[in-house]
């Protein structure tokens, strides 16, 4: 198996490698490391290890407080300071910064063939609850800047900048309609699951941990 990892920078800065031993990436990682740039504060010194083991690679927060993004076959999986994921094909790791959202691509070839999703500790979807039809656009706007902080930033989108995106796919909507949505479907958790959002991160986090919001959806929306 062999384990290629691509890093391009905000300032148009890349670099690629085999990754060969435990390969750690931040803001000033230990001599061989890749050095995440321009410089931000915000990020660890040692934000991401990437490691090959016999059978798979090892994705590992080594962040002392930030949580990475990582985007694998079956979605998208939060990664917590000290968590790690193994997995068995290509994943994006995006690591958060005060401005910049890095990107790092882990290219993994010649891998055995399985189907399981990779390890770890994302709780199943709940099928007990569905989103209903009429709010799925509003939460997918919601959590758009998590799947593409390329293009959206780090933040998630505003009211408007949603209302925006269901317009221009076909759905007239006004900031104030997705936030009554939004708000909808935190009550709705609330009371059928007894799971409490408080915030809109609260919501695009569970959104996404549980499933309820993919790529593929976020996708269909921007792409109208």
């Amino acid at each position: 198996m062999k384990c290629n990892l691509v890093y391009r920078s905000p300032d148009g800065q890349e670099y690629a490698c085999e990754v060969t031993r435990d390969l750690a990436i931040g803001r000033s990682p230990a001599e061989g490391g890749v050095v995440l740039t321009p410089e931000d504060r915000a990020i660890s010194g040692t934000a991401l290890v990437v490691a090959v083991r016999e059978g798979h690679v090892v994705v590992r927060n080594a962040s002392s407080f930030a949580q990475l993004d990582v985007q694998h076959q079956q979605g998208t999986r939060f990664l917590f300071p000290g968590e790690e994921l193994a997995v068995r094909a290509d994943v994006i790791v995006t690591i958060p910064g005060t401005v910049y959202s890095h990107v790092v691509h882990v290219q993994v070839e010649g891998a055995e063939d399985v189907n399981d999703p990779p390890t770890g500790t994302t709780p199943l979807v709940d099928e007990a609850f569905e989103v209903p039809a009429e709010r799925r656009s509003a939460l997918a706007g919601l959590c758009a800047a998590r799947f593409f902080p390329d293009r959206f930033g780090s933040a998630l989108l505003t009211a408007t900048a949603i209302a925006n995106l269901m317009t221009a796919a076909g759905e007239p909507v006004t900031a104030k309609a997705v936030n009554n949505k939004l708000q909808r479907l935190r009550t709705d958790i609330a009371d059928k699951l007894g799971v409490y959002l408080d915030t809109r991160e609260d919501l695009a986090d569970w959104a996404i941990r549980q499933g309820h919001v993919s790529r593929g959806a976020v996708e269909a929306l921007i792409d109208g």
